[in-house]
């Protein structure tokens, strides 16, 4: 497929180290931001409101960024650059108590954090060489330290308050942005963007993974999107919120470590119908709980749910990536499956939360990852990445 040097074992401790410091600080992070955001004052529909300028944002930045880094091989530059300054806006977030102040400081922040996460998943699937299903085995020690960070960061908001995630991320981002500078090296060509552009617009499976993925980050919305306010409104607090993230986390790693057999007995497609159906399914459960640690239990559905739908989702991605697009195919991946669902389905979703309850969104997510797996039963099964 492409002229790469296949990873050796000793490489792989830099991917390993370098999810685990990723995810550590985000784990810090995100599942405490909207308790930041009810507690300097703002309801849930101004929260979509956020989402939702984050979302169009890094839908048009994304794939713009990423696009830009293949043209001009720039992949290893535009992560660590990109993502140290992703650190820096989200610390200045927690600066930021007014509505009016945050609109434009989290639209700024999108724009530049949007190819982060693309990129990361590129370089390190481009670095394992011909052994790409590998990456779940590397991508599990995010989930690792996503669990672990949550935990404790959970418990520190619950003791001294939610303000200290904001240096906190900081702290654990540094490693991550020096570790994201020494990735293994991987050869690259030089695409043919016009031709990777008409494929992609023409590929009938490609559009369909797409759009299946688009309908699951919809059902991700409605069923995790506002879950920390759910877990906060039914009585729980930041501790019982970092403890339904580290359960979801926890699930995932030992899905992630078992993925490259799984796909390699099932196939891709049957890896993601499966992770959608289990989704909706995640979302029914939510619907009928009101004890905040049962919420949190259930989070264990969620974390197997995702470390399949991604692992395969990634895999999936490269190998119908036009040759020398793989960043842009992983941005158009995770756009559609996170930014634009959250442009589309956030502020419609809060406003459902707030006149309906949270059973109804949990319903409607339900629906919603039903209606993914239908599309990803109509995916035709790729042929193996290395054939092509």
């Amino acid at each position: 497929m492409t002229a790469l040097a296949p990873a050796k074992a000793p490489r792989y401790f830099s991917l390993k180290f370098f999810y685990f410091c990723f995810y550590g600080a985000l784990g810090a992070y995100f599942p405490f931001l909207q308790l930041y955001y009810r507690d300097i004052g703002l309801d849930v529909a101004q929260i979509g409101v956020l989402a939702t300028v984050g979302g169009l944002i890094g839908l048009l930045a994304g794939p713009l960024w990423t696009l830009i880094a293949d043209a001009f091989r720039l992949q290893r530059v535009m992560l660590p650059l990109c993502f140290a300054l992703n650190l820096g806006l989200l610390f200045l977030i927690g600066q930021t108590p007014s509505f009016g102040g945050l609109v434009l400081v989290v639209g700024l922040n999108a724009f530049l954090s949007a190819p982060v996460g693309p990129l990361a998943d590129s370089g390190v699937v481009l670095a394992l060489g011909e052994r790409r299903e590998l990456y779940g085995a590397q991508r599990l020690w995010g989930s690792v330290s996503w669990a672990v960070s949550t935990v404790v960061v959970g418990a520190l908001v619950t003791q001294f308050g939610v303000w200290v995630i904001f240096p906190i991320v900081v702290g654990l981002g540094v490693p991550a942005v020096i570790m994201s500078a020494r990735l293994p090296r991987a050869s690259l060509i030089q695409p043919d963007l016009r031709a990777g552009a008409r494929q992609l617009l023409r590929d009938r499976g490609w559009l369909l993974f797409i759009l299946s993925a688009f309908l699951l980050g919809c059902c991700l919305v409605a069923a995790t999107g506002y879950a920390t306010s759910f877990i906060r409104d039914i009585g729980g607090t930041g501790e019982v919120v970092g403890a339904a993230f580290a359960i979801g986390a926890l699930a995932e790693i030992p899905v992630m470590g078992l993925t490259a057999r799984i796909i390699r007995r099932f196939g891709a497609r049957r890896v993601l119908l499966v992770a959608c159906l289990l989704y909706a399914l995640c979302a029914i459960v939510q619907s009928v709980l009101t004890d905040p640690w049962a919420v949190a239990a259930s989070q264990v559905l969620r974390g197997v749910s995702y470390g399949l739908f991604w692992t395969a989702g990634v895999l999936e991605a490269q190998a119908l990536a036009p040759r020398g697009m793989n960043a842009t195919a992983q941005s158009l991946f995770g756009a559609a499956t996170t930014s634009l669902p959250n442009l589309v389905f956030t502020t419609p979703a809060g406003l459902i939360y707030r006149d309906f309850g949270f059973a109804w969104l949990f319903r409607i997510g339900a629906v919603l990852g039903l209606g993914a797996a239908v599309g990803m039963a109509a995916v035709r099964e790729r042929p193996k990445t290395d054939d092509r």
